[in-house]
């Protein structure tokens, strides 16, 4: 999914100077002028990515010539700065505490997908103090479902609830699907799959507390069954021999 676009924006000409001039303005308007170690540069086009942070070089690297106008640019820029002022990689509580100061100061930054790339839906995925960037996101995921639902529709599919005690029922088939996977990489796995994570990668309220929770206990208990089953065969085997 794409960022939250602002109607009427036009792509312009960005030389590398032009995105000097902006990263400087933006560092001394939105970031104290926090950033001056840093620089901003222009990158080729690439599969991977459209922004990146390099913290080793202290490099923002923004591919302008893929990105389709002028405030998309702007936003990404906005989003590598705020890696930047992070001081950390990833999304996590520090890169959206960045990203709740932007929103307050009205800055140029949209937001969508690239904010949350692990997560597939937009709710209760940041701390409730950032009040802005929640309100942001709750629009984002009206927007999403939305989408989903007019696809679905538009493709003649037919959509299914997924209940809580499927996504229980799917730590027994995990577990049996990764018999030397431990109880936590089986739990991280279906929590990732059902998006039950926040950002920083901790249960995002208290119902996906509970379902991971109560996942890990059938887990454990399906892998103890599994080994008296193992424990049974070799037994066999033994007596056959």
């Amino acid at each position: 999914m794409k960022r939250m676009k602002r109607q009427g924006e036009k792509m312009t000409r960005w030389t590398q100077r032009r995105l000097d001039n902006v990263f400087r303005e933006y560092n001394e308007r939105y970031f104290d002028g926090r950033l001056k170690e840093w620089g901003a540069a222009i990158a080729s086009p690439n599969a991977l990515w459209v922004g990146f942070c390099e913290f080793k070089l202290k490099q923002l690297m923004v591919v302008t010539d893929t990105l389709p106008d002028d405030s998309e640019i702007q936003s990404t820029l906005l989003h590598e700065m705020a890696h930047a002022a992070a001081r950390r990689a990833g999304h996590g509580y520090a890169f959206w505490e960045q990203i709740e100061r932007l929103l307050q100061q009205d800055a140029p930054i949209t937001l969508g997908f690239p904010e949350a790339p692990d997560n597939t839906t937009f709710v209760d995925i940041i701390p409730k103090k950032l009040k802005l960037c929640c309100k942001a996101m709750r629009k984002l995921e009206a927007q999403r479902s939305k989408f989903v639902k007019n696809d679905a529709k538009s493709r003649h599919l037919q959509t299914q609830r997924i209940t809580d005690e499927q996504i229980v029922a799917s730590f027994v088939e995990a577990t049996y699907d990764l018999p030397h996977a431990s109880v936590s990489d089986i739990a991280e796995a279906v929590a990732k799959r059902y998006d039950l994570f926040d950002v920083e990668g901790r249960p995002k309220n208290r119902w996906a507390a509970d379902i991971i929770s109560k996942g890990r206990k059938i887990c454990q208990k399906t892998k103890r069954e599994l080994q008296q089953e193992l424990d049974q065969e070799a037994v066999w085997d033994a007596a056959v021999e």
